[in-house]
């Protein structure tokens, strides 16, 4: 997808803007990937705490003490001792995974929305950018002096 994204703005600005395009699609790039880790992060989090507190919340200091070591890491899952405790936080883990899949699917149908938009440009395979001069130009020139010679 960033290929095809690349192509696309290239081809359609002006020579003298490609440089400013190219930068702007980087920036726009390495910035959408910091966001998307941080509402990812978010989702998961959010989600992991909340169906922690519901399965384990009132329980008892040693379920406080499990919901504090499972959010900080998912190596604790391995030390809980009782079944149905380890349940409940593997579940919870798995429901904050499927929040973030759904966040990622959002986000994948919006791109794929977006991408809809582009519109297609002639890739000029020189700097001049007049008429008849895109990749597809001597196809063209080859047609029309055919005609003429017909």
């Amino acid at each position: 997808m960033l290929t095809i994204t690349m192509i696309s703005l290239i081809s359609a600005v002006p020579h003298d803007l490609q440089a400013i395009v190219t930068s702007a699609s980087y920036a726009f790039r390495a910035t959408g990937s910091t966001l998307g880790v941080t509402f990812a992060s978010a989702v998961f989090q959010n989600v992991l705490r909340q169906k922690l507190q519901e399965g384990l919340g009132g329980k008892g200091r040693e379920a406080e003490d499990v919901i504090r070591w499972v959010e900080g890491s998912i190596e604790e899952i391995e030390k809980i001792k009782e079944a149905w405790m380890k349940k409940v936080v593997v579940d919870s883990y798995m429901s904050g995974l499927n929040g973030v899949f759904w966040l990622m699917v959002g986000f994948a149908a919006t791109a794929w929305i977006c991408g809809c938009f582009i519109q297609k440009h002639v890739l000029h395979s020189t700097l001049n950018r007049e008429e008849g001069t895109g990749t597809n130009a001597g196809s063209v020139r080859n047609e029309s002096n055919q005609e003429d010679q017909a």
